[in-house]
This record gives C-alpha cells, structure tokens and sequence, in this order.
C-alpha cells in the first residue's frame, strides 16, 4: 500500500528481483489511480482478496501515515477468517 502508484511498481520491481524468479503472487493498491496520490481502502481490501489463496496468508507492505489507516480499515472490510491471515507491516 503506498500514496505512488510509481512507488509501488518500483517495490514490486525489486522484490521481483529478490525472488530470483520464483512466483510469488504481488498486488498494487497505490495511488487514487496511476497519477493521483493516495489510499483507498477498497483498494486494498480487493487486492488481499486477489492474493488470498486460503492457506498461506498475505503480508500487506504498508508506506506511511493513511496508507496505515486504509490498510487497518480494509482489514475491517474483510471476511473474518481472511482478516486472520493478513499481517500488516511498514516497510
């Protein structure tokens, strides 16, 4: 989660790197949309969804200040039993 749809690609890029070219599943919720600055916590909530395979949780990489507060309050959107799995994390 972070304010810069740029950002976000540029942390993806990197852990991609990382991986050496294992698949590991990333989702973006960054940015209002690909040019405007901000959270949005539906955004957030649909992007764990995406990546919530039922089993083996979803850490969510948070940048500062409301991207911690979208993050909480997707937590609050979501079923229960996938909130469980999810750990939040500022990164």
């Amino acid at each position: 989660v972070a304010h810069s749809h740029a950002l976000a690609g540029a942390a993806v890029a990197l852990a991609c790197e990382m991986l050496h070219g294992r698949p590991v599943p990333i989702a973006l919720a960054a940015g209002l949309d690909e040019t405007t600055f901000g959270t949005d916590a539906v955004r957030v909530k649909d992007a764990i969804e995406e990546i919530d395979d039922g089993s083996s949780g979803v850490l969510v990489l948070l940048d500062l200040g409301s991207a911690v507060l979208s993050a909480e309050l997707a937590l609050d959107l979501l079923d229960p039993d996938v909130a469980a799995r999810v750990r939040l994390c500022a990164a």
